[in-house]
């Protein structure tokens, strides 16, 4: 099976709101596309969202095409949105305005995106903003047709999109509603930091008997804390959650020092690794750390993937994820 991921990456100049507009309108021409006659003997299916970074179409199909029926079925689709007359984009609006009706989020998840957003230095509130019909208008007509190839997954997963984003983002720590949220752009640059980073986040908010439980949860009678990898945009994002009812300020720098985290880790290490190798088979989707390491390596190889898990050691760990989570949140201004 062929998997083709296209992204149309989020301009300052536009609100998420019209980009999520023009995900709606895009997927409508896409339907007209792939259930035209040149294109139905693919049996193309499709996912769509936006979100922070922009919109990410995901193409799933039988056939191995080389990315050049996607490509052909993105550019037909874009090129037909632009044409669209405005009583389409009015209609449209007015589903959008149902949907973000029914999606209210619950302060856990305001806290955590809170952060997220902030590191793209965008505001949460966006989410919940309908966006007009002008503005739509006029980012349907910059919206490229035509992709840059940023890699050939060989059968995993093809990337390509509208721009490249190189922008420098900061660390962002949030503390609201009985929450903390902290929010770290990773510099990782090939698979196997990737690979090492996962594992920290395994040990740290993963597994039963994590990190975070003993340094945080248990000392303060808390019950919620965990840790996560996104892929927002091209910037890969470590994030950690912590209940904090009392809303203490804490030095996140020295809970997470390199120290606590070294002695961490040296407990059961070799079977903290076996666990998380079948952790990583059976709860990470092979399209999620295919698609993050499409980022960082010519070609992004599950067993490549799970070889790599094979070889961590204590030491590389250490030298890779744990210097650097622990430097960016000891470091307040992350300058």
């Amino acid at each position: 099976m062929e998997i083709d991921k296209v992204y149309f990456y989020l301009q300052d100049d536009y609100s998420i709101g019209a980009y999520h507009a023009f995900e709606h309108l895009l997927c409508t021409s896409i339907d007209q596309v792939i259930n035209s006659e040149l294109f139905e003997q693919f049996g193309i299916i499709y996912e769509a969202e936006t979100f922070i970074g922009g919109i990410v179409l995901t193409f799933y199909l039988s056939v191995d095409s080389k990315n050049l029926v996607i490509e052909d079925v993105v550019e037909k689709a874009t090129n037909n949105v632009k044409n669209l007359q405005r009583s389409a984009i009015d209609n449209e609006l007015r589903i959008i305005k149902s949907e973000n009706h029914l999606d209210e989020l619950n302060d856990e998840l305001w806290v955590l995106y809170e952060s997220l957003f902030s590191v793209f230095d965008r505001n949460v509130d966006e989410l919940a903003l309908n966006p007009n019909s002008s503005e739509v208008g006029n980012l349907l007509k910059l919206v490229p047709s035509r992709f840059t190839k940023i890699r050939d997954g060989s059968a995993t997963c093809s990337i390509m999109a509208t721009n490249i984003n190189s922008q420098k983002h900061k660390m962002q720590i949030v503390s609201r509603n009985g929450f903390d949220a902290i929010s770290i752009p990773l510099t990782i640059v090939n698979t196997k930091d990737l690979v090492e980073m996962y594992f920290l986040n395994f040990v740290i908010g993963i597994k039963i008997h994590n990190f975070i439980e003993k340094i945080y949860l248990k000392p303060r009678q808390q019950y919620l804390g965990y840790s996560q990898i996104l892929l927002v945009g091209n910037q890969i994002v470590f994030q950690i959650l912590v209940q904090n009812e009392k809303q203490e300020k804490n030095d996140w720098g020295k809970l997470f020092n390199k120290d606590a985290m070294f002695e961490f880790l040296s407990e059961n290490f070799k079977k903290n690794k076996a666990c998380f190798k079948t952790y990583l088979q059976a709860y990470v989707t092979r399209t999620q750390i295919l698609e993050q390491a499409a980022f960082l390596s010519t070609i992004a190889d599950y067993s490549k993937i799970l070889s790599l898990v094979n070889d961590l050691t204590l030491e590389s760990v250490c030298v890779t994820a744990v210097n650097e989570i622990s430097t960016r949140l000891g470091r307040r201004d992350d300058d």
